[in-house]
């Protein structure tokens, strides 16, 4: 009967964990889900940002739920710097999952939500990520929280290249080889990048802080021709060659961002 017991036991640790799927929408090219700060019911509007290293709460939502703010440091931003607070240890809600509790940076994102024509309460950055394996959907529009660590078959898995807390990638654009591009779930456009010093890639006349041009973007064995580029002359961030957005990633049905095995599998496109 012990062995029984045993055995029992054994098939029910081999069973795959269930899953927590949860809907996003894709608003203006970006990532909405609905997330909580736990002990608070209200519904906040998140933005899945895996360029961020570090999750976000807006200003005007940390004053509305009464979080505590702790001390203000700057920090890096595609904009240049900025001003920002820290919070106290808190977790946030998705679906079942509860995030253990951690400090969120505080940030203004009225601009943000200027742009967007909707309400920005937070940013759901690569440390959420960590140690976890994310699944998006970009077809039917799901994130899969719990995800297998299989990728689907004929997925392309690439390695997850670590620049502190950034997920990088290898991405070739006009035929330049880009080591380390930042997987950026929190970026609309297709690609932000900077050639190589001695590239032949052409700078404008006149001085510019980027160029907007058309890329043939090449990852793993997949090739897009035409990508909206934006061409950064100086780096965006140090150690880096630009970042990958949402306007390519959605042309794979799925995207799986395995930061516990440093890998990222890309499916069909």
């Amino acid at each position: 009967m012990r062995g029984l017991f045993f055995t029992l036991l054994a098939i029910v640790s081999a069973l795959p964990v269930r899953a927590e799927t949860i809907s996003f929408d894709l608003h203006d090219g970006l990532i909405f889900i609905e997330a909580r700060l736990q002990g608070r019911p209200e519904k906040l509007n998140f933005i899945l940002d895996s360029g961020s290293e570090t999750s976000i709460l807006s200003h005007k939502a940390a004053k509305r739920l009464g979080v505590r703010l702790i001390g203000s440091e700057p920090v890096q931003s595609v904009s240049g710097l900025l001003s920002a607070y820290r919070s106290e240890e808190i977790s946030i809600n998705l679906g079942r999952i509860t995030t253990p509790p951690r400090e969120l940076l505080v940030i203004g994102l009225s601009r943000e939500s200027e742009i967007l024509g909707r309400e920005v309460d937070g940013l759901l950055g690569a440390d959420f990520l960590s140690n976890r394996i994310l699944e998006i959907d970009y077809r039917r529009h799901t994130l899969d929280l719990e995800a297998d660590a299989i990728p689907a078959y004929g997925a392309t898995v690439l390695e997850l290249k670590r620049n502190y807390g950034a997920l990088c990638i290898p991405v070739t654009a006009n035929g330049i080889e880009l080591e380390m591009v930042r997987v950026d779930t929190g970026c609309a456009k297709g690609l932000c990048w900077t050639p190589p010093q001695g590239s032949n890639e052409r700078r404008p006349l006149l001085p510019s802080s980027n160029s907007r041009r058309k890329a043939a973007v090449k990852i793993g064995k997949h090739e897009f021709d035409k990508v909206d580029s934006l061409v950064f002359w100086e780096r965006i961030f140090p150690g880096e060659d630009g970042l990958l957005g949402n306007d390519v990633l959605r042309r794979f049905e799925v995207v799986r961002i395995d930061s516990r095995g440093g890998r990222i599998a890309l499916g069909a496109h």
